[in-house]
């Protein structure tokens, strides 16, 4: 039920194979019977929030009914990222919903600050009329849901640009690093930046010049449990990042280079390809190199990233303790540049793995690189 739709362990209810089934099965329940030829649409008002299943049929004047449309795409009855006032609501994706996300950013279910209403994210979809695959921590994938479903009256606004992300993490001193946007990017709405830190390393993360000048609000937050963990969105529907520039300054407590690992999205909340060089303004790296996954533990997902400095072959590859192969997650030539490829903690075959050790092993070209991996429930 609302909100913890992963812990309902239900499915789908049984499609009814005519009127008659549908009357006789407890999963459905009739809600409207119109006049012929009077009703072409219907709005069901029924309060309680959860995800609802419809079915239509034709009955013509002498009451004989048709058969039934079939099934339909599932939907919530109310906008994804609601959630204030509790229980309340007041149909809209506003500031106050914002407050209440940036309230409870980066907490999970052992944290005294989550909140299971702000668990929208991700979607079945990736879109922000999806179903909730709710995952039990709030971060950035339920950010983008946000973003995209805040205040729905805002116009779109033309974007030029690449359709990559052309990044650069630059050194701006002895302690501060700077994640800047090179060029403009068609539809970049929000993004992910990641790093493993140092014991006894901290962070602090502030939104760059270029959010700054943007027209509509941007969320900026770093969950800083983890490391460096940054995550940024531009609010609004169908906004994208306009210009090109600084989008967030790190400034650590020490003077350190971290290998950072970007996940980009659209407006739609889609993959953005991304391509970033580190201390300069160059887009191609000048070497093959392989960061360590990121998250390390994991449950389930993680992400492997790693940079070439020309086209050539990749064939990435999980393999467990035993060295049996898991699972190939690339086998194919790929082009120079920042790539990441993620981890979901499933087979060959789509089944979950145990949890334990696991290794991936990375060959590109005649580079090899092979790094431990540990998936823990």
């Amino acid at each position: 039920a609302y909100p913890e739709y992963d812990d309902d362990n239900v499915n789908e209810p049984v499609w009814p194979a005519d009127h008659a089934a549908a009357d006789a099965s407890l999963e459905w329940e009739m809600i409207d019977d119109t006049v012929p030829g009077t009703a072409v649409g219907y709005v069901d008002s029924y309060a309680p929030r959860g995800i609802y299943y419809y079915e239509v049929y034709a009955v013509d004047a002498a009451d004989n009914i048709g058969p039934g449309a079939g099934p339909m795409n599932r939907a919530t009855n109310y906008w994804l990222g609601d959630i204030d006032p509790p229980l309340v609501y007041d149909g809209d994706v506003d500031v106050p919903d914002i407050d209440e996300l940036g309230a409870t950013f980066g907490y999970d279910p052992s944290d005294g600050g989550y909140n299971n209403h702000a668990d929208v994210g991700p979607t079945d979809d990736a879109s922000g009329f999806g179903i909730p695959d709710t995952d039990n921590v709030i971060d950035f994938e339920d950010l983008m849901i946000f973003a995209m479903n805040y205040d729905n009256v805002v116009p779109r606004l033309p974007s030029g640009g690449t359709t990559t992300a052309v990044l650069a993490w630059v050194r701006v001193d002895a302690t501060a690093w700077a994640l800047e946007l090179v060029e403009p990017c068609a539809n970049l709405r929000g993004l992910r930046l990641r790093a493993s830190l140092p014991e006894g390393v901290a962070c602090d993360v502030s939104a760059g010049e270029l959010l700054g000048a943007q027209v509509t609000p941007s969320f900026v937050a770093n969950i800083g449990t983890h490391g460096l963990d940054a995550s940024l969105a531009l609010m609004g529907r169908g906004c994208a990042i306009i210009g090109e520039g600084e989008l967030l300054r790190v400034t650590f407590n020490a003077d350190v280079e971290v290998e950072p690992v970007i996940t980009a999205r659209r407006s739609d909340n889609a993959e953005v390809r991304v391509n970033m060089s580190t201390g300069t303004g160059s887009q191609t790296p000048d070497r093959f190199s392989a960061a360590q996954n990121y998250p390390n533990p994991f449950n389930p997902k993680t992400t492997i990233a790693f940079e070439l400095p020309d086209t050539r072959p990749v064939r990435l590859s999980i393999y467990a303790v035993d060295g049996s192969l898991v699972r190939t997650l690339v086998d194919g030539e790929m082009s120079p540049g920042a790539h990441e490829v993620d981890w979901d903690g499933l087979d060959a075959a789509r089944q979950r793995v145990a949890t334990g050790t696991y290794f991936y092993r990375l060959e590109a070209g005649r580079d090899i690189e092979i790094r431990k991996m540990t998936l823990v429930k």
